[in-house]
């Protein structure tokens, strides 16, 4: 009988384990991308930047689901977005020129 108690015990032990160990929300947030702080600033690398034709793949650099320090150390980017010779398919608003130059500035 106590044999039968501690492999009940340790089947018990197994079960439970197996039950806290990975669950489909850790499995969820694997694949959930994260928002930028900067929302304005994600939205406008979105929007202008990681399109077709731009830098969502076809063009060095690739921008489609780049991450926000990665954006931030691409200094290059701020660069041709104050000159203006980015982007080259639109012309940014004045508030997306500020939000660009506040994004490399913090």
């Amino acid at each position: 009988m106590k044999k039968f108690t501690s492999i009940f015990a340790g089947l018990a032990l197994v079960v439970l384990a197996n039950a806290c160990g990975s669950s489909k929300s850790e499995d969820k947030a694997a694949t959930t991308t994260v928002a930028w702080s900067d929302t304005g600033m994600q939205a406008i690398v979105t929007g202008n930047c990681a399109i077709s034709g731009c830098h969502n793949g076809t063009q060095i650099p690739n921008y489609s689901g780049i991450s926000e320090a990665a954006m931030k150390a691409d200094t290059t980017a701020k660069t041709q977005v104050s000159s203006g010779a980015m982007p080259q398919s639109s012309t940014l608003t004045a508030a997306q020129k500020a939000t660009v130059a506040a994004f490399y500035a913090r």
